[in-house]
């Protein structure tokens, strides 16, 4: 019995063991297949701005370019640009007149070559530069809210210099001051007076202030600078510097029609110059562009936003003793502290009135005026 029970045991165990072994085995996972490097995906940082955009791509540019016949005192303002963005170089020309600064940049234009990245100068060129298409559109973010801005984006109104009686402080009296424009008719100042051919527009601006409802009013303004001519036989120059500087010199008693820029510049080298405080004056406005096609034109976008910025637009007043569009930012320039001392309001006269035909019809009048034809 119990040689019966070792064996029943051991065919039990036997029997585990064939079972065991018949058993199918459970399948080892299969390997992934790893990824090459060059197939998995790049860790990826934050994304770039639109403007950190802009500035990583001026970077590789390198160097921005500005055409003016405004824009003579810049040191200044080249340091605080540069400080901002001191990767770029900031070249500027300086042209002769508005009508050279256009002339050039056409004939770059025409062979492909383009040398400007931004322009500033009178509104006067601004038709010519539209016609040619040298300039492009730009949304111009920081001059939401400014006065006397075109219905384009074409080009900012930025700045303004007044037209105005200029007089040496050491020749006229206080009481021959002019406090009006009908005091110009005068014949005092026969022999003692003088009048630029330049600043053409002189008959549009005042066409404009002495407008009838929307009617440009061209016989009043002509009638009155005949009348002064007439009057006067004032010696007859070209631009506003040498003039000014003749009338500081002593040479004449009154400048008829000069620039603000022009003296406010003498001025502060102390030269003998006064601004008649006549009630109201016209401001010929200035603005600013970005070149189409130029060679730098993210840099282009930088330095037309620096020039739009409050701190930026201040800079280029005060370094050409501009007015400033900006109500808020005049008040701060050294242009605006003077003339609002002096009780003098002034405005721009609108971008619209500048057109082609306007300004060419403005040119040939007040040539003729000047030269008494």
């Amino acid at each position: 019995m119990k040689r019966l029970s070792r064996y029943a045991v051991i065919l039990g165990l036997v029997s585990l063991l064939i079972f065991a072994c018949a058993a199918p085995s459970k399948p080892a996972p299969s390997p992934v297949p790893e990824t090459p490097l060059a197939e998995r995906p790049a860790a990826r940082g934050p994304e770039l701005s639109g403007q950190q955009q802009v500035i990583e791509r001026a970077k590789q540019e390198g160097k921005v370019v500005i055409w003016s016949n405004t824009f003579e005192g810049a040191e200044q303002f080249k340091r605080e640009f540069g400080a901002r963005y001191p990767f770029l170089e900031f070249t500027k020309w300086d042209a002769p007149t508005g009508r050279d600064m256009v002339a050039r940049l056409a004939e770059e234009a025409k062979i492909g070559k383009l040398s400007a990245d931004v322009v500033a100068t009178s509104v006067t060129d601004f038709p010519e530069l539209l016609r040619l298409g040298l300039i492009k559109e730009y949304a111009w973010p920081n001059t939401k809210g400014w006065p006397y801005q075109p219905n384009n984006g074409f080009y900012r109104v930025t700045t303004a210099g007044l037209r105005i009686p200029i007089y040496n402080t050491q020749l006229v009296a206080a009481a021959e001051v002019p406090r009006s424009w009908d005091d110009l008719k005068n014949t005092r100042w026969r022999g003692k007076s003088q009048i630029s051919r330049s600043g053409p527009d002189a008959p549009l601006i005042f066409a404009y202030m002495w407008r009838e409802g929307d009617k440009l009013n061209w016989e009043k303004a002509e009638a009155f600078w005949r009348e002064v001519v007439k009057n006067n036989r004032p010696s007859v120059g070209r631009g506003f510097q040498i003039p000014t500087e003749l009338l500081a010199a002593g040479e004449s008693s009154i400048l008829l029609l000069g620039s603000t820029l022009t003296t406010l510049s003498l001025m502060s080298r102390g030269a003998p110059l006064g601004i008649a405080p006549v009630e109201r004056a016209m401001a010929p406005p200035f603005a600013l562009a970005i070149v189409k096609d130029g060679p730098h034109p993210n840099a282009a976008t930088l330095l037309a936003d620096y020039l739009t910025s409050s701190e930026g637009l201040l800079l280029y007043a005060n370094a050409n003793l501009m007015n400033v569009i900006d109500p808020a930012v005049d008040k701060k320039s050294r242009a605006g502290g003077l003339l609002g001392s002096l009780g003098i309001q002034w405005e721009p006269p609108p971008t619209e009135i500048y057109t082609e035909e306007n300004v060419k019809r403005s040119s040939d009048l007040w040539l003729a005026i000047v030269e008494g034809r």
